[in-house]
């Protein structure tokens, strides 16, 4: 979960690798389970905000451990700061963190992302993102319809 991502290896939740730009969405020991959490590389436009937030979080009087808190202390519960983004943001009601996932693996799909990076970035199996996302490639059964009515 994201509220509990913290910066520095922990056993209770995932964290982050600022060195190595890599966020690490299981707890140090942490076993493998259905519900895939891969590391996942940091995009570069927020690298610089982490930063910035890591050396501000370590430098108030109690060093802060939760990446996401509200005055040092994690946030429990993210119902209305979501529901201010989404407004903000111009997005309706049934919009969902969820829904952005879709969302996510459908524009990487059409910008003929690799599979395999796609698949390791959304912590689901690549059969899973092609099964169904796949349609939304521009490869999708390329071979097959440059092939259907020649010889």
């Amino acid at each position: 979960m994201i509220r509990s991502l913290q910066w520095m290896p922990n056993t209770t939740s995932g964290w982050v690798d600022l060195q190595s730009d890599v966020m690490h969405r299981r707890a140090a020991g942490d076993r493998e389970s259905k519900k895939r959490k891969p590391p996942l590389r940091i995009p570069a436009r927020l690298l610089g905000h982490m930063r910035r937030w890591l050396t501000t979080d370590m430098k108030s009087e109690t060093r802060v451990a939760h990446i996401i808190h509200l005055s040092g202390r994690p946030v429990d519960e993210q119902r209305r700061s979501w529901d201010v983004a989404r407004i903000t943001a111009g997005l309706g009601a049934e919009v969902t963190p969820h829904i952005l996932r879709h969302t996510c693996a459908t524009w990487m799909m059409q910008a003929g992302i690799d599979q395999w990076d796609a698949a390791g970035f959304l912590g689901m199996s690549p059969d899973m993102l092609w099964k169904v996302y796949g349609h939304h490639h521009p490869d999708f059964q390329r071979n097959l319809a440059d092939k259907i009515g020649r010889r």
